[in-house]
Parts: C-alpha cells; sequence; structure tokens
C-alpha cells in the first residue's frame, strides 16, 4: 500500500487490520497528530512570511484557542475575540491569519474535533511489515525532522523494519523522476532488511 500526505496516517491502520498487506509506503506523511501536524503547517508557513517572534507567539494562541473551541474547550466568544485582535495588528495582513475560519457553525470544527487527535504514530508502533517513509527535506506542509525523529525513536527501539528516503532539495509533492525508481527498487528488494 502507498500513502500520500494524510493518506499515510491510513497505513498503519489498514496494515493493523489486515494480513493482505506486505509492505507500506508513506510518501510526505507527518507521524505526528493531525493536530501537531496542523500547527507545525501554520508554523512554516508563518516563517515563509517572515513574521515576528510575537506575531507567531499570536498566531499559536489562536491555533490553540481554534482546537480548543473545536474540542468545546472554550467558547466561540474567546477564540473569536482572539482573532478579531490579531486582525487589528500586523497579522491581520497576513494569509495565515486571514483565512482562520471566522464563521462558528461550519464543518471545519467537527472535522477537527474529529480528525485531530488521531496519531498515527500509535498505530505505526504496531505495524509489523516493512515500512518505506519518503520524505523531501523542503516539506512546506510538515516538519519532516520531527517525523524522521520519532520514526528512529518511537520505531528503531521496538525493532521495526523501516527504511528512510530522503530527498534534501524536495517539497511535499516530491517532482523526482528518479523517486519511482528508487521505491521500484526497495519494493524488488523486499523492503526494509
Amino acid at each position: 500500500m502507498i500513502g500520500f500526505s494524510q493518506g499515510g496516517h491510513v497505513l498503519p491502520i489498514a496494515a493493523t487490520l489486515s494480513n493482505d498487506i506486505d509492505l507500506l509506503i508513506s510518501i510526505s506523511s507527518s507521524v505526528v497528530s493531525l493536530r501537531e501536524q496542523t500547527i507545525d503547517e501554520v508554523v512554516k508557513a508563518a516563517l515563509r512570511e517572515g513574521v515576528s517572534q510575537k506575531e507567531m507567539q499570536t498566531m499559536n494562541e489562536i491555533n490553540e484557542l481554534a482546537f480548543a473551541y473545536a474540542y468545546g474547550d472554550v467558547e466561540w466568544e474567546k477564540y473569536f475575540n482572539a482573532l478579531q485582535e490579531a486582525k487589528q495588528t500586523s497579522l491581520g495582513e497576513r494569509e495565515i491569519i486571514s483565512a482562520a475560519p471566522t464563521q462558528k457553525d461550519i464543518w471545519i470544527w467537527d472535522w477537527l474535533d474529529m480528525v485531530s487527535r488521531h496519531s498515527p504514530l500509535d498505530y505505526w508502533r504496531k505495524v509489523s511489515v516493512p515500512v518505506l517513509f519518503v520524505y523531501g527535506g523542503n516539506d512546506t506542509q510538515i516538519n519532516i525532522k520531527k517525523s524522521i525523529d520519532l520514526i528512529y525513536s518511537e520505531l528503531e527501539p521496538l525493532k521495526k523494519n523501516f527504511s528512510i528516503l530522503y530527498f534534501n532539495k524536495n517539497g511535499h509533492a516530491l517532482f523526482r523522476n528518479d523517486c519511482n525508481d528508487f521505491i521500484q527498487t526497495w519494493i524488488n528488494d523486499g523492503g526494509a532488511n
């Protein structure tokens, strides 16, 4: 099975439910929870936009309030007022704030509540087949270093059979003609050893 981006979150679940899977290939997929991945993605976007440390702190506070609202831990007004305050600052011109949800009763809140607590790492620990993790060093969606560090710190001690293919200059989409060649060789070899 092959999973790309969030599709990689499904791979370890499928592998724990089926005996018909021999190899897993996770391409550009984080191993952290979707909540953490979303926060990482916003931080990466903020850094690309050149936000200051103070703006980053405000943005992170708004993200935390958004998740807290989705989980039912804070009232709508707390999140919405913080968002409106941020829009009155230099952050208001930045896409990372202007794109934040401003409606109370839309699908995004239920979706965040439903999927953001999922941690694929919990399932990766249970996988017994060889796994190939493929990453691009310039990925703008996920924190590659965090995922690779977790793979080594959490899966290696469990003697999991995995390989990591890392293309330093590539991004999330991994537009490389030779990527499939590397993957095909790994498949032909029967996975990691």
